[in-house]
C-alpha cells in the first residue's frame, strides 16, 4: 500500500501545476479520501483491523460517487455543490439538499452495483454483502462487538484489552481496502485533465494498476471474481493514463 500512497502525493503535487486549475471542491473530495484512507491504514497496522475497516465505509463511498459521476449516472452537483453565497448557513445546506442527496445515494447504489448495473446476479449480492459488512463495522461497533463476545462465550477465552494479531480479520480488510484503493487508482486522472499528467506519472500509475488487478487474480474466494466485474465495468473508463505513456 505504500506504492498506492506515494502515487496519491504524486498526484496531488503534480496537480498544483496544472493549468487550469483544479476546482477546489474537487480536490477537497480527493484530499478528503487520501486522508481517511490513511488513518484506515494506520488503524490497520496498529491491529484495530475492524475500526480501520470502518473509516473505509466512507471511502467506498466517495469512490462509488465519483465512480458515478464518471459513468454518467449523476452529476457532480447532485451531491456537492460550490454556491457562491460565501455566507451560506451549513444547516441551512444540509436541510434544503438532504432529500435530494438521498435519492442521489439510491442512484449510484443501484447503477454502481445494483438491480441496474448489469453485474451478474451473484456478484451484485456478494458486493452487497460486502458493504452491508461495512455498514457493521461503523453502526454501534457491531463486528468489534461480535468478535468480542465470539471469543467470550464460544471460544470461552480471556480478551485482551489491546488487540492482538488475527489474520482472518485482517484479511478481510485487505481485501476491502485494496479494492477500494484499486478503484480510486482508477479515479486519479479525472481529478484533473488526464493528459496533463506527466509520462513518469502514467507509469506509476499504470504499474499500480496492472497490479492490483493481478493480486485479485490469484484471490480464489467468489468475492474476487465479483471486484474484477466491478471493476472492469464501473471503473474502465474511455480515456485512462495508459494513453500518456505508449
Amino acid at each position: 500500500m505504500d506504492a498506492f500512497f506515494d502515487l496519491l502525493i504524486h498526484t496531488f503535487e503534480e496537480v498544483r501545476e496544472h493549468e487550469p486549475k483544479v476546482h477546489p471542491l474537487d480536490l477537497a473530495q480527493y484530499m478528503a479520501v487520501f486522508r481517511r484512507f490513511r488513518a484506515s491504514y494506520n488503524l490497520f497496522w496498529q491491529g484495530y483491523y475492524f475500526d480501520g475497516a470502518a473509516l473505509l465505509r466512507s471511502v467506498f463511498e466517495s469512490v462509488l460517487y465519483l465512480g458515478a459521476v464518471q459513468n454518467g449516472y449523476i452529476k457532480k452537483s447532485d451531491i456537492f455543490y460550490s454556491s457562491d453565497e460565501e455566507d451560506l448557513d451549513p444547516v441551512l445546506y444540509w436541510n434544503k439538499h438532504y432529500n435530494k442527496t438521498k435519492k442521489t445515494e439510491k442512484t449510484i447504489l443501484r447503477y454502481m452495483y445494483g438491480d441496474k448495473s448489469e453485474l451478474d446476479q451473484n456478484n451484485q449480492e456478494l458486493l452487497r454483502i460486502g458493504m452491508s459488512l461495512l455498514h457493521k463495522h461503523v453502526h454501534r461497533s457491531a463486528t468489534t462487538m461480535w468478535s468480542i463476545f465470539g471469543r467470550l462465550v464460544i471460544d470461552k477465552k480471556p480478551v485482551a484489552m489491546f488487540p492482538k494479531v488475527n489474520v482472518e480479520d485482517a484479511n478481510h480488510y485487505v481485501t476491502t481496502s485494496t479494492l477500494q484503493a484499486w478503484c480510486f487508482v482508477r479515479l486519479l486522472p479525472y481529478l484533473s485533465t488526464p493528459n496533463l499528467f506527466s509520462k513518469e506519472w502514467g507509469i506509476r500509475h499504470d504499474v499500480l494498476d496492472d497490479s492490483f488487478e493481478e493480486w485479485f487474480k490469484e484471490v480464489k474466494e467468489p468475492i474476487a471474481r465479483a471486484i474484477e466485474q466491478f471493476v472492469q465495468m464501473k471503473f474502465n473508463f474511455v480515456e485512462t493514463s495508459k494513453t500518456n505513456t505508449e
